[in-house]
């Protein structure tokens, strides 16, 4: 990723490449790479850095994919793919609660 040099001198990091760089840390998680702390933004890029240039390439090959997908979900189904997502996760353990006989409600 070309980009990182853009945010390694601590400048302020939009909401779009926040965006990208969560993206980018799900795959990178998935090679055991992993990233804690109040600095996170900055870990990511450090391990984007890190890479090889052919490894950078793949990874954004891979985020751009993701972030186009999304965009065309939204296009789509109108409304972000995590909300969506959240949705079928609460509406799953509703029917499973109702399935138990459990109820729904929450306590106060």
């Amino acid at each position: 990723m070309n980009d990182v040099h853009l945010f390694q001198n601590h400048q302020e990091i939009s909401d779009k490449g926040k965006h990208r760089l969560r993206i980018a840390a799900r795959f990178l998680r998935q090679r055991d790479f992993r990233f804690d702390g109040a600095d996170f933004y900055q870990q990511v890029i450090k391990t984007i850095a890190g890479l090889d240039q052919v490894s950078q390439e793949h990874l954004r090959g891979l985020v751009d994919w993701i972030e186009e997908y999304e965009i065309s979900e939204r296009e789509i189904f109108g409304e972000p793919t995590r909300s969506r997502a959240r949705k079928r996760k609460n509406n799953a353990g509703r029917k499973r609660a109702l399935r138990v006989g459990v109820s729904d409600a929450r306590p106060e």
